[in-house]
């Protein structure tokens, strides 16, 4: 018995030590081998990646495709992962594969869900919900080409397999074709295509799947002969094989046979030239022929639709009779006519800005297009309203956003420098940036007559230049600035020209006008009289971020602003007018309350006084318009003027070799240059009040630099306020996370006058609190740019046709663009005292 177990024990033994050996020989052969990545490179994302960083940005639908090609090389590597997955499983149960590639296999299938996380997330930057559509859309592509590689397998096959069996009769295939939802994420169940005289949009998809069978079409590969309706040669495809003549049930003996229940006792029939395209669609039999007399002609289950000699009469008779009974149509929805010819008539009409065509097959359309093509032209049209938008400054982005949410809008942006152009559209549909010099009038003229609507966002300087090339091209103009006397001179030029040149709307002047002409229609409207108009206006940092000794920080032109603190100011108090220097402008700041969370001071801002006749309230005895900064600015800049800091004039002696001391002694006429010397000159120039106000003032001059007898001075445009800027613009910028604040409000002391004589006094007041946001935009900006965009679109949809020079003093202007101004949450809000 010992001398068979020994000899088992043995072989036991050394069996086990093989199995030891054997793994520990996978594991180290394993290790020594680096396993390559499951799969190879994704050139798609890099694709996709690359178009993303382009500079000039890439079109969108460039991107979007490339977004669904990365899609269609994903699902490619689910399917392969799935295959994969059973073969690898079954060899590691039998230990046939080394735990490393099932591992390596493992973080494939990871780094492929991340990837399809971040398809998905992309997608949906595009349009929400079409994140949950696109591997819907790449599956059925990737299904689709596998149909394609297996028709393709069978064509090669053919000629042996007809060879083998003796077959004869060349066999007529059918293609099954299932267009993908569209890439706008949309998948409606009814085709839609958008027709604008100014822009064209399609969106084709096959409807949702239904119980039906799916569509089946069959059509000729296209010969050297011409195509007809086309008029051009078609180049030879699928040389070397040919197919059968197609055919259909009611063509017989080459006539076509229209016979139908809907006619009884009648028929139809055209002699049928060659057949071109049969096809199943999930609704309808769908025929096209070309006839012998008739040209091309559509056939739907049997019924004639149209020809190509007699389809006008149908269109013109169906489209112009409507339009024409219409005063001023400009949306049209056209209900099937999926061959296009009623989109053309409608088009023909100068006032449609819109048309909407909804057919219920989109194989009508298609088919249409390729055998129809005089009818169909107008759907592949693509004119758009056309902006163009002069500047680049800090409120040219909202602005130009709220254009670009328009579809039928294209936005063309024109700076000094391509890059600031490219900058500010980057992200933007439909917008292409330009460089253009807008003191090169030439270029200018050429620029806006191209366009239907130029938005002028650059120094007010330039307007009357802007708005002359417009009457030149007779192109519409809006602007956020005053009326000056320059361009109201060019209202009769503008009338002549029938253009629209729509000023004043932005914040102030913009909403404050809106709100002041609503509510002073209403006083008047219930029989009151407006007997004091107060209206202030700031763009000051939130308080948190107020944190200089100006408590002012720039969120748009520094140098306007500082320039704006010197204007002079009229304005009527008590029915008298009064006036005030621009130099004396500081010294009439007040404190003014509005809500016991703010320190506000105000002081008048330019000349009021003909804002009682543009509001119409003659029987107004007080108008102010101002400005509001917090307590302690206007003292500080009063300082600052009278030591000559804000001076324009081009000095002749400053350079960059100066110290800020020594520029500051020039500029007061110190003895000399020390801080000691510079003080006691501002103190007799400035007269403080009282020492603790002399010694704020004083410590904010060094804060800026200004007594600095070590740092050099940089000179901006050879002048005092422009160096000033240039230092301001860095010391008081907003820092990342830091917000703005818009205040904006009226004050109306209203009479009523009671049945019995007596009169009562009411007070008004309608006001605008906004705050920017920390990493966007400022409230500055969307205040501004908002309402620019808003008018621009009015006048582009013919709500603001008035021609001429304009300013929203009146209901008609106002009340439209408050209606929109206060979808976008940019309403003042009223309350009563």
């Amino acid at each position: 018995m010992a001398s068979v177990l020994i000899p088992a024990a043995y072989l036991a033994v050394l069996v086990i030590a093989l199995l030891i050996f054997g793994r520990i020989y996978r594991k180290r052969e394993a290790a020594s081998r680096r396993l390559e990545p499951w799969f190879p490179a994704h050139h798609e994302r890099d694709v996709y990646v690359s178009l993303l960083q382009c500079n000039p940005p890439a079109h969108d639908g460039l991107i979007k495709a490339a977004l669904v090609r990365r899609a269609v090389a994903d699902v490619h590597r689910i399917f392969r992962l799935r295959e994969d997955k059973v073969a690898l499983s079954n060899l590691l149960q039998r230990g046939s594969i080394s735990d490393d590639l099932w591992t390596s296999f493992l973080a494939a299938e990871k780094e492929l869900e991340a990837e399809i996380l971040e398809v998905v997330t992309e997608a949906e930057t595009f349009k929400q919900g079409w994140g949950n559509l696109i591997f819907q859309t790449a599956a059925e592509i990737v299904q689709n080409e596998k149909l394609r590689e297996g028709m393709n397998k069978v064509f090669h096959s053919r000629p042996q397999l007809e060879a083998k069996y003796g077959v004869t009769k060349r066999i007529v295939p059918t293609i099954t074709i299932n267009a993908p939802p569209n890439m706008n994420g949309a998948a409606p169940t009814t085709p839609t295509t958008t027709v604008s005289s100014k822009t064209l949009q399609q969106s084709l998809p096959v409807p949702a799947p239904s119980t039906k069978s799916e569509p089946t079409v069959v059509s000729p590969p296209p010969a050297t002969s011409a195509v007809p309706g086309s008029g051009k040669k078609s180049k030879k495809r699928n040389s070397g094989r040919s197919m059968a003549p197609l055919t259909h049930p009611s063509i017989k003996d080459g006539w076509f046979r229209e016979i139908s229940p809907q006619w009884p006792g009648q028929a139809m029939t055209l002699k049928v030239k060659r057949i071109l395209h049969v096809e199943k669609s999930l609704y309808q039999d769908v025929l096209v022929f070309e006839s012998e007399t008739y040209g091309n002609v559509l056939i739907l289950d049997g019924v004639i639709q149209c020809t190509e000699r007699d389809e006008f009469s149908y269109q013109e008779m169906i489209a112009h009779l409507p339009l024409a009974s219409h005063p001023n149509p400009k949306k049209v929805l056209v209900i099937g006519g999926g061959d296009g010819g009623v989109v053309r008539e409608v088009l023909r009409h100068e006032s449609v800005e819109e048309v909407v065509l909804c057919d219920i097959d989109e194989a009508v359309i298609r088919v249409s297009k390729q055998y129809l093509p005089h009818m169909s032209e107008l759907l592949d049209s693509s004119r758009s309203k056309k902006i163009l938008l002069l500047g680049s400054g800090f409120v040219a982005r909202p602005c130009a956003e709220y254009v670009a949410r328009n579809p039928a809008n294209s936005l063309t942006i024109a700076c000094r420098t391509l890059a600031s152009s490219v900058k500010l559209g980057e992200g933007l549909p439909r917008t292409t940036a330009i460089s253009l010099d807008v003191s090169n009038s030439a270029a200018l003229e050429e620029a806006i007559a191209a366009h239907d609507v130029v938005i002028s966002l650059i120094p007010y300087t330039y307007h009357a230049q802007v708005i002359k090339a417009a009457i030149k091209g007779k192109t519409h103009v809006v602007t956020t600035s005053y009326v000056s006397p320059a361009v109201r001179e060019l209202d009769a030029a503008a009338k002549e020209a029938g253009i629209v040149v729509m000023n004043e709307i932005g914040l102030d002047p913009g909403i404050d006008h809106l709100y002041a002409v609503k509510i002073i229609d209403e006083v008047h409207a219930k029989g009151g009289k407006i007997k004091s108009f107060l209206s202030f206006c700031g763009g000051l940092p939130a308080p948190e971020a107020s944190n200089n000794p100006l408590g002012y920080k720039f969120s748009w032109s520094s140098r306007g602003v500082l320039l704006a603190l010197l204007n002079s100011a009229s304005y009527i108090d008590n029915a008298e007018k009064v006036s005030i220097p621009g130099s004396e402008l500081m010294s009439h700041a007040k404190p003014y309350f509005i809500t016991p969370a703010y320190a506000f001071v105000a002081y008048p801002n330019r000349d009021s006084t003909p804002f009682r006749e543009f509001y119409n309230i003659p029987e107004a005895e007080t108008v102010i318009r101002g400005t509001l900064r917090f307590q302690g600015f206007p003292e500080f800049i009063a300082v600052l003027v009278k030591m000559g800091w804000l001076d324009g004039e081009t000095k002749d002696w400053l350079n960059n070799d100066m110290t800020w001391a020594e520029v500051t002694q020039k500029a007061t006429g110190a003895n000399e240059s020390s801080e000691k010397a510079l003080i006691e000159r501002i103190t007799a120039l400035a007269e403080f009040p009282s020492a603790s106000e002399k010694a704020r003032i004083v410590s904010g001059l060094r804060w800026i630099g200004l007594l600095s007898s070590t740092e050099k001075v940089t000179v901006r445009g050879s002048n005092l306020l422009d160096t000033l800027c240039a230092r301001l613009e860095t010391l008081m910028a907003y820092e990342e996370g830091e917000r703005d604040l818009v205040m904006l409000q009226h004050k109306f002391t209203v009479e009523w006058t009671k049945k019995d004589g007596s009169v009562d006094e009411e007070v008004i007041t309608s006001t605008l609190e906004m705050y920017g946001t920390p990493g966007g935009h400022s409230a500055m900006a969307v205040t501004v740019g908002v309402p620019c965009g808003i008018a621009t679109q009015l006048v582009l949809d013919g709500v603001i046709n008035q021609t001429g020079v304009l300013a929203p003093y009146s209901k008609q202007l106002c009340d439209p663009l408050i209606e929109l101004l206060e979808k976008e949450g940019l309403g003042m809000v009223e309350a009563r005292i």
